[in-house]
């Protein structure tokens, strides 16, 4: 039987294009951990909003005081970065200066961090659809009832559990049919886009006292032809991702420091298999009707 995905169809999936752009706000909003009291937020809960701002109201909000999240991965990228502090106005800012897209460059030195980014559409808890914008927002260029897209920021101490969670990914479709034709391909680009995933709030460890981090997990198995929708619409908006998450031209463009690419790796993450104990939950009956609602 022929491959559901043709791997050349959707090769660009596994690119990054370096190509300057404008930078706007982006179609992608950031999940993020309330640390501490603010009007409307309960510490400890998942937000994401609109527009960070004081005095938000209830419509400047996406999600709300979540103690978990359901998403289907479109984008899962590494890059690292090295920020510095500056004073501006009196107070500590930081400032990017050097950052690496590309896998095949090295860091420039050890303050260098590496980031994962978890980008992903988000699930309503109760249809199991993917869940639509109410109202337009032209400065992202976001039309009434486009998909809601988030991302999750995983640096410092979220840094392991992005890893560790793509790693049992990879672990659960192995055991399935691939869909499409290149190993590689179904290894990289279409297994993190096979099931619907939570996030919840943990904490962990640091030398600076314990931090909130992203704990994801494997909540429901796809059926083949609603992968097929999401790759299809991870396509449509690849290069928004790009646009804003690779900041390459972004650091050329300023007085920054420019990205060394005198010294090439291969800059492949090295993943840490998941320890015995850390089971994957098995999958729910596949239902063949299921409707993604994009």
């Amino acid at each position: 039987m022929a491959a559901l995905l043709n791997s050349s169809m959707y090769g660009e999936l596994g690119d990054v294009s370096a190509s300057a752009v404008k930078r706007t706000p982006g179609k992608f909003y950031k999940m993020f951990v309330t640390g501490k009291r603010r009007p409307g937020q309960t510490v400890g809960m998942m937000q994401a909003m609109y527009e960070v701002k004081d005095n938000s109201t209830e419509d400047d909000y996406i999600i709300n005081n979540a103690d978990e999240v359901l998403f289907i991965c479109y984008f899962t990228k590494r890059w690292w970065e090295k920020n510095i502090y500056v004073k501006v106005a009196g107070e500590d800012r930081s400032r990017l200066v050097a950052f690496g897209w590309e896998e095949d460059v090295a860091k420039i030195d050890d303050q260098c961090r590496f980031v994962y980014c978890i980008a992903a559409a988000l699930v309503d808890k109760t249809t199991k659809k993917i869940m639509l914008h109410k109202k337009d927002v032209p400065d992202a260029e976001i039309k009434k009832g486009d998909p809601i897209l988030i991302y999750f920021r995983c640096d410092g101490t979220k840094f392991s559990n992005a890893v560790e969670f793509l790693n049992k990914i990879g672990d659960k479709a192995k055991s399935l049919p691939p869909l499409s034709d290149n190993p590689d391909f179904e290894k990289k680009i279409v297994a993190p886009r096979r099931f619907i995933c939570s996030a919840k709030v943990g904490s962990a460890a640091s030398s600076h006292g314990d931090k909130d981090v992203f704990l994801f997990d494997i909540n429901t198995q796809l059926p083949d032809k609603a992968v097929e929708a999401v790759m299809n619409n991870s396509v449509q908006f690849k290069k928004d991702f790009e646009k804003q998450f690779n900041k390459s031209e972004f650091i050329k463009s300023g007085n920054n420091s420019n990205v060394s690419e005198s010294s090439r790796t291969s800059g492949n993450p090295t993943f840490d298999e998941p320890k015995a104990d850390e089971s994957v939950p098995e999958s729910a009956e596949v239902d063949e009707n299921f409707d993604l609602g994009i």
